[in-house]
């Protein structure tokens, strides 16, 4: 099963389209939590109106009783959510009809382990128009010199995946300017390296937009992320759009306001904190050489780090 969580705030506009596109996935196993996070609007009572037309049990309305920003409102949502798949949907963007199914099936069958993969999108107005075929910076993915090209036989009814495994272990993928995964809605994750990394509620007040920047890092330090280079849904840039806006530029410099994202100070505290908050499930799963490498690869160059980083170098060497 696939848990698709759709989180929501005063977009009354766009819930209606976005839950569509999900109820239209060809990939029938999965379940759909809508998050309202207390919105001033009406997008509660399009939620259930849509919901009401569906008829769907797969379907579950959640409203927050204050506003407590995205990534809180993911955490809250995960904790009921079944699936070994999840996907954060954001409440104006849409989902291809073929998105599980896709992402799904690149997981289970690519020749490399990982936790996370990204898929290219289309880039919309708020009307629906299509302003750009390609969201994916090729020039940035072309730094990674590790990343392998692949070709995922889907079978005879299905086109082949083309795809790009990016290594955690590359130091590209650490810096805090390079972003190769997309927007939030783009991304699959396995639940067991979700329930690794999703902090509780209280703890996500510095990622009250833009928590993919947290997520989507995070778990590729844990678990490494693979590309699909289809487009297989749709970003929306709007006026109300907290972080992007309604401006339209070449690829290489779709971005947003930096000024209203989160510092990558926030990221790298939030990842120390939770691995503190279950050290004992880090260690046990990840070991202390890997957790020292990507605390270091994050940021963190305290002495405990490379102590451990050293400590971690003379056992793989003494064992080898």
């Amino acid at each position: 099963m696939a848990s698709i969580v759709v989180t929501a705030y005063n977009y009354e506009r766009f819930i209606d389209s976005c839950l569509r596109s999900v109820a239209s996935q060809t990939y029938s196993k999965f379940e759909c939590i809508v998050v309202d996070d207390a919105s001033t609007d009406r997008t509660g009572d399009c939620i259930n109106r849509t919901l009401k037309a569906f008829g769907d049990e797969r379907f579950r309305y959640i409203r927050n009783p204050v506003n407590v920003g995205q990534l809180a409102s993911q955490a809250t949502a995960l904790q009921y959510c079944r699936g070994a798949f999840v996907v954060f949907l954001d409440a104006d963007d849409m989902l291809a009809p073929a998105f599980l199914e896709r992402h799904i099936f690149a997981q289970v069958s690519g020749r490399y382990p990982t936790g996370l993969s990204v898929s290219d999108q289309f880039t919309i107005d708020e009307d629906g128009a299509i302003h750009s075929g390609t969201r994916l910076n090729r020039d940035a993915l072309a730094d990674v010199k590790t990343a392998k090209m692949l070709e995922i036989s889907a079978g005879q009814h299905a086109p082949a995946l083309n795809a790009m495994f990016l290594p955690w272990k590359d130091a590209a993928t650490h810096t805090s300017y390079c972003w190769f995964w997309q927007s939030q809605s783009a991304l699959v994750f396995r639940r067991s390296v979700l329930d690794l990394i999703m902090p509780a509620p209280d703890d996500c007040g510095g990622f009250r937009i833009c928590a993919d920047a947290y997520l989507a890092r995070f778990a590729h330090l844990l678990s490494n992320s693979l590309i699909l280079l289809e487009p297989l849904g749709c970003y929306r840039q709007h006026s109300a759009n907290n972080f992007s806006g309604p401006s339209f530029m070449s690829i290489d410099q779709q971005g947003g306001d930096m000024k209203v994202h989160p510092p990558h100070s926030a990221y790298v505290d939030l990842v120390r904190a939770t691995i503190k908050k279950r050290q004992k499930l880090f260690d046990a799963r990840v070991g202390d050489y890997q957790l020292a490498q990507i605390l270091a690869a994050v940021g963190d160059h305290s002495d405990e780090t490379s102590i451990l980083v050293r400590k971690g170098w003379r056992l793989s060497r003494s064992r080898q």
